[in-house]
């Protein structure tokens, strides 16, 4: 009897000396709230970069739509400059 006392001792201290696991819980939608005027959540600001990225992809490709149309009409001025 005084052994299993002593076991469920042992055991009990063992896991009170155990690291504890903590966790900490992340919320991509919650503000960090650190006192500047720009906060924003990391899925607004990912959001945010998405849409940039498409706006950045779509003027990059307009501007090179704008240099063809360049370089075909400037070919077919040069045509009509030698006789069509």
């Amino acid at each position: 009897m005084p052994t299993d006392f002593l076991l469920n001792f042992l055991q009990l201290r063992a896991l009170e000396r155990a690291p504890k696991r903590r966790f900490k819980t992340f919320d991509p939608t919650a503000i960090a709230d650190l006192g500047m005027n720009d906060q924003m959540s990391l899925a607004e600001l990912r959001a945010r970069l998405a849409a940039a990225k498409q706006r950045q992809f779509e003027e990059v490709r307009d501007v090179g739509k704008g240099f063809l149309g360049v370089r075909h009409k400037s070919v077919y001025d040069c045509k009509c400059i030698h006789g069509c």
